[in-house]
């Protein structure tokens, strides 16, 4: 059985912070990703922290490609539709904890 996940919805959660959006209340466990589990990680810890969000600091971080953060921050709508996609990962990692 394949656990529900939405790639998408995670990768655009991380394009809209990059972006310029507040990290929403979502936690490293609600995504299914390694990959995006641990940017949002790095992106939680650089926000706690006061530094910048942005592409070069998230990439050293957590040592992901910067281009491959750029094609996610380019599938995000923009900031404002970061609540939306949190909705959605909050939704599908309770979903594979049911």
């Amino acid at each position: 059985m394949k656990l529900p996940a939405d790639a998408a919805a995670e990768e655009a959660l991380i394009g809209a912070c990059l972006l310029g959006a507040e990290p929403e209340d979502v936690s490293a466990e609600d995504f299914h990703a390694s990959v995006t589990r641990r940017t949002w990680e790095a992106i939680t810890e650089l926000y706690a922290h006061g530094e910048p969000v942005e592409l070069v600091t998230v990439a050293a971080r957590s040592n992901i490609d910067r281009l491959e953060l750029f094609g996610w921050q380019e599938s995000s709508a923009g900031p404002q539709s970061a609540p939306h996609y949190a909705k959605i990962v909050k939704d599908t990692a309770m979903r594979r904890r049911i």
